[in-house]
């Protein structure tokens, strides 16, 4: 059996057929409920010789996210009235574009053009991010090739993340924006009322500028002292102020000097280690710090286990040897 195509209604279907070219199909059949999925109940001269053949006669029988296109006019017999398609007005990721560019195809509520359905981020109108490799805008232009994109001048040297803009800047006061290195945007610190206090003013996961630091109450005061480093590199005097802060857990002990700094370019200081988290990058971070097992050693030595176990697991945001 050979792969072969029937044209249909202008577009071709998919059939199966013999090497010398006689098309072929399933089974008799009596409706669309005796044949398997996918298929339905066709036939020339009326029911004595329908036959399954791929097609849909509505949305229901297509798989998720598909729609029926019904129909379609065959040039050869059998061959179902539709056939599944990807829904051309599917939205996956939310962002309020239809993945779908054919003309004359209208998505109520959406509009079209999206050129990435799985990044919400990514999509017509967006603004195009100079240095991330992604055509932000859908306008088939990437990076400095898009217009959108400032050019570099001689005080601001090209960039394409924000480490190669260390040199240029201290930690937190400069980043990589429109592929450029230049300086932070000013950060307005929060008034906070009374009975609370501001803490945080770590470092952005993305561009390594300086947070603003953040009001929590006072329901932590009573906390003991316990020193936690957020996953923004600041440091929070107990777990208490990390968790009304909206912070994840970097490690336990209090930030030190440099953590935070990005590291894809300029190794880290002495005594810390350069960590690569699935959002900020490759950081600088103390040794030993992890979220998951496959985190560790991350930078720490320890003994190799005889049954050839890694000997390392992930317990508190800190890797600890364990051999079996």
């Amino acid at each position: 059996m050979v792969l072969g195509l029937v044209a249909c209604g202008g577009e071709t279907l998919p059939v199966r057929g013999t090497a010398n070219g006689e098309t072929t199909f399933t089974a008799a059949c009596t409706s669309d409920s005796t044949c398997p999925a996918g298929m339905v109940c066709e036939g020339c001269n009326g029911p004595h010789d329908a036959v399954c053949v791929p097609g849909c006669r509505e949305d229901a029988q297509c798989p998720p996210r598909h729609v029926c296109r019904a129909g379609v006019t065959c040039l050869t017999c059998p061959c179902a009235p539709g056939w599944c398609e990807l829904d051309p007005c599917r939205d996956v990721d939310g962002d309020g574009y239809a993945f779908t560019k054919e003309p004359g195809v209208t998505c109520p509520g959406k509009r079209t053009g999206d050129c990435n359905d799985g990044n919400r981020s990514q999509h017509p109108g967006a603004t195009e991010r100079c240095a991330n490799g992604i055509d932000d805008d859908c306008d088939g232009l990437t990076d400095r090739n898009d217009p959108s994109c400032v050019q570099c001048t001689a005080e601001s040297q090209p960039c394409n993340d924000a480490a190669e803009c260390l040199e240029q800047s201290p930690l937190g006061t400069g980043t990589c924006r429109s592929g450029c290195c230049q300086a932070c945007p000013v950060v307005a610190q929060p008034a906070c009322r009374a009975g609370e206090r501001s803490v945080g003013g770590g470092l952005d996961p993305v561009t390594a500028c300086r947070l603003a630091r953040v009001c929590i109450t006072s329901a932590c005061a009573s906390e003991r002292w316990d020193p936690q480093c957020g996953r923004d590199f600041a440091t929070y005097r107990t777990p208490c102020e990390l968790r009304e802060a909206g912070v994840a857990l970097l490690h336990r002990g209090a930030c030190v000097p440099n953590e935070g700094r990005p590291c894809a370019v300029t190794a880290c200081p002495e005594g810390l280690f350069c960590r690569v988290d699935d959002i900020a990058g490759p950081r600088c971070t103390q040794p030993g710090a992890c979220v998951v097992d496959a985190d560790c050693p991350a930078g720490l030595n320890g003994p190799s286990c005889v049954d050839g176990g890694s000997g390392w697991r992930c317990d508190a945001s800190q890797c600890v040897s364990v051999c079996r």
